[in-house]
C-alpha cells in the first residue's frame, strides 16, 4: 500500500491587511538540494516575494509542474524569469497568495472555492470508497486548511465533527466501510478484514493513510 505522508502546514509569512495586495518575485530559483533536472516534474523552485511596499522577504517552494502555470500566466518560458513579476491577491500569506494564483490558472481563471460542506462530502465519499481524499490538484491550500481548521480546532466541535463523519462514512458505504477510533492520535477505517490508519487534521494535506501495522 503506497504511504501518504504528512506535510504540515507552517503558517508565518503574514502580512497584515484589510485590503487586497501587490506581491513581487524577488527571486526564482532552483533548490539547490534538488538533484532533478531543471525542467523535471518534481524539481522544486524557491520563490522569494515581497508585498509591495515591505521590505520583508517571504520564501516559498513549489514544483516545476504547478510553477508552469505562472510561467503560462506571465507569458515567461523560465522560473528565473518569473523574477521581477507582481500580481494582486487578496491572500496576505505568501505560500497561499502563490498557490490561489496556480489553482486559479488550473481552472482557467475561474475558480470558486468549494465550501466547507462540500469539502467534508467529498471527504466522507472518499473514505466510504477506502480511498485517501486529494484535494491538492482541484482547490486552494488556504480553503482546505481552514476548513479543517475550523472543524477540528475546538476538542468538542472535533468529537461532533469525527462522529459525523463516521455516519456519513457508514451510510455512504451501505454499512460496508466504518472509521473508528478517536479523538486521538490516529484513526482507523476499517473494511472486512482490511484496516488502514488514518491521521486528520489542518495541514497542509488533511487526510492522511499510513499502513495498519
Amino acid at each position: 500500500m503506497v504511504i501518504l505522508f504528512v506535510f504540515f502546514l507552517t503558517i508565518t509569512q503574514v502580512y497584515a491587511s484589510e485590503n487586497s495586495v501587490i506581491w513581487k518575485f524577488v527571486k526564482v530559483y532552483k533548490n539547490p538540494f534538488c538533484q532533478k533536472a531543471a525542467t523535471d516534474s518534481l524539481a522544486i523552485y524557491m520563490y522569494d516575494v515581497s508585498v509591495e511596499g515591505d521590505k520583508r522577504i517571504f520564501n516559498s517552494g513549489i514544483t516545476y509542474t504547478e510553477g508552469k502555470y505562472l510561467l503560462c500566466y506571465f507569458g515567461v518560458k523560465t522560473p528565473e524569469e518569473l523574477t521581477g513579476k507582481k500580481f494582486r491577491s487578496d491572500k496576505t500569506d505568501a505560500s497561499f497568495a502563490i498557490n490561489y494564483l496556480i489553482v486559479q490558472q488550473k481552472h482557467g481563471g475561474n475558480y470558486t472555492p468549494p465550501t466547507y460542506d462540500e469539502l467534508y462530502e467529498m471527504t466522507a465519499q472518499a473514505m466510504s470508497e477506502m480511498k485517501c481524499p486529494d484535494f491538492s490538484n482541484e482547490f486552494d491550500k488556504e480553503t482546505i486548511y481552514f476548513a479543517f481548521l475550523n472543524a477540528l480546532e475546538v476538542p468538542r466541535a472535533k468529537k461532533d465533527w469525527l462522529q459525523k463523519l463516521k455516519n456519513r462514512i457508514l451510510v455512504l458505504s451501505n454499512g460496508k466501510v466504518k472509521l473508528v477510533g478517536g479523538p486521538a492520535e490516529y484513526l482507523v477505517l476499517v473494511k472486512n478484514k482490511s484496516k488502514i490508519k488514518v491521521i486528520i487534521g489542518p495541514y497542509s494535506t488533511p487526510v492522511s493513510f499510513y499502513d495498519y501495522d
